[in-house]
């Protein structure tokens, strides 16, 4: 027999908080059942700031306010009204998400991001969160972006300025040779022998995002080989002391590797010549090697024992793989996301174990989502941890539904024992057990 139906208040409170903002929401699993409703209408603006000014402690009026100025484009507004939100509980996580989608409406991209970090740490929608993790991503290209066009907008204030001789930006290594499959290994390679050069602590090696990103602002990330001239130029917008150029050639049976260190720090000296190393494509992977060892002696790094063992690994060693995955960075240099998820995905499954595909992958996945979401889609996405608190109208409905659910009940000596196990009887017979309830907005 089943007890009579009583309901924990955290169960309660839970139940209120979803029913109170959607048109009908059940017990089981009402976090996916329900979406964050739309900010408050501008009208509704006065009566909010005539609430925030009576009672300055409101949390619940604050974020609504918040959310109001957010919705009506007054962004420095909708920011006061939620960091004093915020103030008030630092915990809850309403304010940090419409601080999140307020900021990213201000381009004021690391703000976003600190934000949407701090909301996952209170938020408790699994579909909410997945959606912020990959707004996280998006945002930290956009702040790379933003960072990229300052540096050229202050470019003329750059000259004469300090390099540190430890950063080392590898631009992408150009494929000049005619097979069309091998037209991006290139951009693989530099990839790698960047992963290589990271094996020490004492080199910094740039992002290859941000290098992308600058060649593309300066109008040269698909223009092909970039001469010394541009690559010193491309060095000082990066605040790099060195820079890797280098490119591609050939084919299957005879493959060339060149690479050039070009120091730009004072007092660096002449430029040595290019390193090079040619084989059959099948041997690629040990080119790669004895160019990151070449690397790094042109950097004047001595590599330990224990970096020296880190260099020889590889990320992969299957050729097909890797071409995939430099289609991959291409589509991705192109923000082509879904394009690059799925050469990326061909790449892991050439090679299962090729660990910086998958990573690649997700990313490109979450770009691609994120950068066709705005921030209004953002905000109707599945979010019920944002809900205001229960009202005590919200209470008195709640007690009305339960005694009505009570009511229709069966009573427990007149229950079917068989019908109870099979799940076939009473009221929720159809809902696997959960009880929905319907609340509307007078």
């Amino acid at each position: 027999m089943i007890a009579p139906f009583s309901p924990p208040m955290g169960v309660v409170r839970a139940f209120i908080m979803c029913g109170a903002a959607a048109t009908w929401v059940g017990l089981a699993g009402c976090s996916h059942a329900v979406r964050l409703p739309p900010a408050p209408p501008a009208a509704e603006i006065p009566d909010l700031e005539r609430r925030a000014s009576a009672n300055a402690a409101d949390l619940q009026v604050a974020v609504r306010l918040g959310a109001a100025y957010w919705s009506a484009e007054r962004l420095e507004d909708a920011e006061r009204s939620l960091l004093r939100a915020r103030e008030l509980d630092p915990s809850h996580p309403a304010p940090a998400f419409f601080l999140g989608v307020t900021y990213e409406d201000m381009g004021r991209y690391a703000e976003a991001r600190t934000s949407f970090e701090r909301y996952l740490e209170f938020g408790a929608s699994e579909r909410l969160q997945t959606a912020v993790r990959q707004r996280i991503v998006l945002l930290g290209r956009k702040e790379l972006e933003a960072s990229v066009r300052a540096a050229v907008e202050g470019e003329a204030g750059l000259a004469g300025g300090a390099l540190d001789p430890t950063a080392v930006g590898l631009l992408p290594f150009f494929y000049s040779g005619s097979e069309e499959s091998l037209r991006h290994l290139g951009r693989a390679m530099a990839f790698l022998l960047a992963n290589d050069l990271s094996h020490t602590d004492r080199l910094t090696v740039l992002e290859r995002e941000r290098v992308q990103l600058l060649l593309d602002e300066i109008a040269l990330g698909q223009s092909g080989a970039v001469d010394a001239a541009t690559a010193a130029r491309a060095g000082r917008l990066l605040g790099a002391g060195r820079i890797v150029q280098g490119r591609v050639d050939g084919g299957e049976d005879s493959l060339l590797l060149e690479a050039m260190v070009l120091r730009l720090e004072a007092g660096a000296g002449a430029d040595p010549s290019a390193l090079s190393e040619r084989d059959p494509l099948r041997l690629l992977f040990e080119m790669q090697t004895r160019m990151a060892l070449e690397l790094y002696a042109s950097l004047g790094v001595e590599l330990t024992p224990a970096e020296r063992e880190r260099v020889t690994r590889r990320p992969t060693e299957n050729i097909q793989a890797l071409l995939a995955f430099g289609e991959g960075l291409a589509a991705g240099d192109g923000a082509r996301f879904a394009a690059a998820a799925g050469h990326f995905a061909e790449a892991v499954r050439l090679d299962p174990g090729f660990d910086q595909a998958e990573r690649r992958r997700e990313e490109a996945v979450a770009l691609d989502i994120a950068s066709r979401t705005s921030t209004r889609g953002l905000v109707l996405t599945d979010g019920e941890d944002l809900m205001t608190e229960p009202s005590p109208e919200d209470w008195d409905r709640l007690q009305v539904a339960l005694r009505d659910l009570w009511f229709y009940l069966p009573a427990g000596h007149l229950r079917d024992p068989v019908a109870e196990i099979t799940g076939t009887e009473g009221f929720g017979a159809n809902n696997l057990g959960s009880v929905q309830f319907i609340f509307r907005r007078p």
